[in-house]
C-alpha cells in the first residue's frame, strides 16, 4: 500500500518518472520524424522535441516552450518549495478511512490553490494513439471527427502579441489554392465569399510515413481562433506520422475515458448535489427535477494529441476544478500560482492579460511545471493559469468539478470570464449555475452543523448579482411549454437558494436583515477580494466557520 495512512495525509515520494530517457529524444517513438526547431534539455536532463512548425515563419510556440524549461521542475524541487503537492499512490486506498484522508488531503491543496499531481493512479485500461489501440475500444476508425490543428495556438499568441503593440489584429493568411467546399464549425458564413477576397482554405499534398494524402482547411475567425480540420479517426491516427500537419482531437468522455478515479468523485462535490436534488420542493408543488443531462456532458472529456503539440498559457471557464487522466504518452504541464496569499480583482485581471502570450510577465508568480507519464492525474484549482506541451502522442481523459472548499476562487475565476475576453480556451455551459444552485440545497445533506464562512460568501456572490450571473439551465431549442415550465422551476429553486443563504449570512451578522441580494453581492464580493478566503493557511481553512442551519 502506497498510498495515504489511516492517521497522516499522504507524504509519499512519488517514483522517479524519467528513468528512461531515451524515450523521450528527438524523432524517437515510432518513427515520428516533425518539423520543429529542434530539441530542447529540461531541468530534468530529458530532451524532447520542441513544438511544432506549421510554416517557415517565426515561431511562437517554440519561446513559449522555451519559456516553461526555464521553470521549477516540481520533482527536482525540495518538497517544501513545490509548487503541486505530488504524491505517488499504486493502489486503491483500502479502507474508508485512507479514502477519506486522501480526499481530504486533495480538498486541502485545492483551497490552497496548489494543483494536485498523483502518480500511478489505478487504470482499468490504457489507449495508444494507434489504430489496435482504439480497435480494442470498438470504436468506429472511418468516423468523422473535428480535429484542431496546431495552428491555433499559432493564431492566439500572434492576436495577443499584436494586440499588446496597439495594432489591428491580422491573423496570419495562409497561402491559398483552389478553393474547396469547407465546414466552418460555428455556420456557415464565408462560403460564398471568392478565394481572391481572404478565403484562407489550402490543400496539402504532402504523403506521410503511411502513405496518407490529407486535405486540410483554414479559416480565420477571430470568434474561434485556430484551424478546424474534419478528418476520420483513421486519418487522424495516421497523421501522426505525417511531419507537416500536427492536431489534437477533443472528444466526449464516452469515447476514450477510463473513467474518473475513486479520488475524483470523493471530491467532486456536484455530484453530490444532484444526487440529493433529483426530488425536490418547490414553492409551488412536488416537481422532479429537470436538471439535464448537459451537466454531464459538461464534466467529462477526452483528447488526444500528436506529437509536438503546444498549449498557451490559459486557464479554464466557469470557475470548475479540472482534473486530467494520462492514459498513455507524455504531457508537460505547467502552471503557476500567485506568491502573495490573497488577490483582488484587479491584481487577477492584470496577470489575465498575461495570457495567451508565449512568454508571459508573470511577475508575482511562481511558475513550475511536471512531467505526466502513464497514470498520472493533475488536479488544477479554479482559475489556475497552466499550459501544456505534447512532446510525444498522448491520450488524455478528463473533466471538471465544483468543490464547496474551492467556492471563494470559483466566485473570483466567474468574475474574470465576464470581465476579460479571450482569456480561456473553453465557452460558458449554461447548467454551471443552476449545479451551483442545487449546491447551495444541498449543503444540509452535505455539512451538520458548520460550514466555511467564504463558502457561503462565494455562493451569495454568485446567485445574488443578476448583472453578472443570468440563471438559466436549458437551451432554447426547448419545446416552448418544457421552457417555460422549466424556467419556472429554476426560478423557484433560485428563491429557495436565496433564502436558504440569505438566513445563514444573516445569523452570521455579516449582513443586515433589511440588505437587498444585490447590495448583499456587491458587499459580498468585497469581502473576498479583502482576504476572507485565506486559502494559504492551513489553519484558516476552517476558521470562518459560521453555524448555518436555522
Amino acid at each position: 500500500m502506497t498510498g495515504p495512512s489511516s492517521t497522516n495525509y499522504p507524504t509519499r515520494h512519488p517514483a522517479w518518472p524519467y528513468a528512461d530517457c531515451d524515450l523521450y529524444k528527438v524523432g524517437l517513438q515510432d518513427g515520428e520524424y516533425l518539423e520543429t526547431a529542434g530539441d530542447i534539455t529540461w531541468p530534468s536532463g530529458v530532451r524532447t522535441v520542441l513544438p511544432f512548425l506549421p510554416s517557415t515563419e517565426e515561431s511562437i510556440s517554440t519561446p513559449g516552450v522555451q519559456s516553461m524549461a526555464h521553470t521549477t521542475d516540481d520533482l527536482l524541487a525540495p518538497k517544501q518549495n513545490r509548487i503541486a503537492a505530488i504524491i505517488a499512490l499504486g493502489t486503491d486506498p483500502l479502507s474508508p478511512t485512507e479514502s477519506h484522508a486522501l480526499n481530504k488531503w486533495i480538498r486541502i491543496m485545492l483551497s490552497r490553490g496548489r494543483p494536485v499531481i498523483i502518480h500511478k493512479t489505478p487504470m482499468s485500461s490504457t489507449v495508444d494513439l494507434t489504430e489496435e489501440g482504439f480497435q480494442t475500444l470498438r470504436s468506429d476508425l472511418d468516423k468523422t471527427i473535428v480535429v484542431q490543428e496546431e495552428l491555433a495556438s499559432y493564431n492566439a499568441c500572434n492576436e495577443k502579441r499584436q494586440s499588446d503593440k496597439g495594432k489591428k489584429v491580422a491573423w496570419r493568411t495562409i497561402s491559398k489554392s483552389k478553393r474547396e467546399q469547407r465546414h466552418i464549425l460555428n455556420g456557415p458564413e464565408g462560403d460564398t465569399e471568392d478565394d481572391d477576397q481572404g478565403t484562407t482554405g489550402y490543400e496539402s499534398t504532402d504523403n506521410g510515413s503511411n502513405g496518407l494524402r490529407i486535405k486540410i482547411h483554414a479559416y480565420d475567425n477571430p470568434n474561434r481562433e485556430g484551424t478546424h480540420v474534419n478528418l476520420t479517426i483513421r486519418e487522424f491516427i495516421r497523421c501522426r506520422f505525417n511531419p507537416r500537419f500536427c492536431g489534437n482531437w477533443l472528444a466526449s468522455a464516452t469515447v476514450f475515458s477510463a473513467g474518473a478515479p475513486m479520488f475524483i468523485q470523493g471530491v467532486s462535490d456536484d455530484s453530490i448535489a444532484a444526487a440529493s436534488c433529483m426530488d425536490v420542493d418547490t414553492q409551488s408543488d412536488h416537481r422532479k427535477d429537470p436538471f439535464s443531462q448537459d451537466w454531464v456532458r459538461c464534466k467529462t472529456w477526452s483528447l488526444a494529441c500528436h506529437a509536438a503539440s503546444w498549449t498557451p498559457w490559459h486557464r479554464d471557464s466557469n470557475g470548475l476544478c479540472t482534473w486530467g487522466l494520462v492514459m498513455s504518452g507524455v504531457k508537460v504541464w505547467g502552471y503557476c500560482i500567485p506568491v502573495r496569499r490573497v488577490l483582488d480583482l484587479s491584481t487577477r485581471m492584470g496577470l489575465d492579460e498575461q495570457i495567451f502570450s508565449p512568454e508571459p510577465n508573470l511577475y508575482g508568480m511562481r511558475q513550475g511545471h511536471v512531467f505526466l507519464t502513464t497514470g498520472s492525474t493533475i488536479i488544477q484549482p479554479p482559475g489556475l493559469i497552466h499550459t501544456v506541451f505534447t512532446p510525444l502522442s498522448a491520450v488524455m481523459c478528463g473533466g471538471h468539478f465544483y468543490c464547496y472548499d474551492t467556492m471563494a476562487a470559483t466566485e473570483m475565476a466567474m468574475r474574470l470570464d465576464k470581465k476579460g475576453t479571450l482569456k480561456k480556451t473553453n465557452d460558458h455551459h449554461i447548467s454551471c449555475i443552476p449545479m451551483m444552485v442545487r449546491m447551495v440545497l444541498a449543503i444540509p445533506s452535505v455539512y451538520r452543523d458548520t460550514i466555511p464562512f467564504d463558502t457561503i460568501a462565494a455562493f451569495g456572490a454568485i446567485l445574488g448579482d443578476p448583472h453578472f450571473y443570468k440563471v438559466t439551465g436549458f437551451k432554447k431549442d426547448t419545446e416552448a411549454a418544457t421552457l417555460l415550465e422549466s424556467e419556472a422551476i429554476e426560478a423557484d429553486l433560485l428563491q429557495n437558494a436565496k433564502d436558504f443563504l440569505y438566513r445563514g449570512l444573516v445569523k452570521s451578522g455579516e449582513v443586515q436583515a433589511e440588505s437587498k441580494w444585490h447590495a448583499i453581492a456587491i458587499h459580498l464580493r468585497k469581502m473576498l477580494d479583502a482576504g476572507h478566503h485565506i486559502h494559504n493557511e492551513p489553519t484558516n481553512i476552517y476558521m470562518l466557520m459560521t453555524h448555518f442551519k436555522g
